[in-house]
């Protein structure tokens, strides 16, 4: 498992690409307790559990799209 600054920084690089509020609200992460991480106000809004469910659900689902994309004879 990754410690909190490797996952801020993971985060922080997906931002540009990623909308986070649905990832979170899927999974029932309050997006204040997110924001909070993100912006280091509170280093214990997010529990290291929590951090690796929104990084696998993000890994999960990019992967589906890519398969699904390719199932469909599209290069994605």
């Amino acid at each position: 498992m990754m410690t909190k600054d490797e996952y801020r920084d993971y985060f922080l690089r997906w931002k540009k690409y990623v909308r986070y509020a649905p990832i979170l609200d899927e999974l029932n992460i309050p997006r204040s307790n997110f924001s909070q991480f993100i912006n280091q106000t509170n280093q214990n809004a997010l529990s290291l559990q929590k951090l690796e469910a929104i990084r696998s659900f993000m890994a999960e689902k990019f992967e589906t799209m890519i398969q699904e994309g390719s199932a469909n004879g599209q290069n994605l």
